[in-house]
């Protein structure tokens, strides 16, 4: 797997996903992890949260794992003025995901926990 560090892209985001009619936050960071919450207000269960590694950003598009050695799929990546927008071809037509940026003092209370944990078995199942 090659990670290509790419810095418009890194950072938290909230993401246009509506599974629980909020948008979710997506964490990408800078050694290719990426943890999805399905929401940004209520408090997801650790099950609910999706812990994945990404790579071969190339301005255009981006790869997604579940595990480092999983081939994953690719999303599309366009810039926008406030953020960035993730795209996903579907036999229905394209999804797209609008991206923008999180300030820290809107972190929900749960966020720097629920993080840190899904870090923690992203480190143990891939022996990091």
């Amino acid at each position: 797997m090659r990670h290509t560090a790419h810095t418009d892209i890194e950072g938290v985001w909230l993401i246009d996903v509506r599974i629980f009619e909020e948008p979710g936050i997506l964490v990408m960071m800078a050694d290719g992890r990426a943890v999805q919450f399905p929401s940004s207000r209520s408090k997801p269960r650790f099950r609910q949260t999706m812990r994945l590694w990404y790579s071969d950003y190339d301005g255009k598009q981006v790869r997604f794992r579940p595990s480092q050695s999983a081939e994953g799929w690719v999303r599309g990546i366009e810039q926008a003025d406030d953020g960035w927008i993730m795209t996903s071809e579907t036999e229905r037509g394209q999804l797209r995901f609008h991206c923008t940026k999180l300030s820290a003092e809107l972190f929900p209370d749960w966020y720097e926990s629920m993080l840190d944990m899904n870090l923690e078995k992203m480190a143990a199942d891939e022996k990091i």
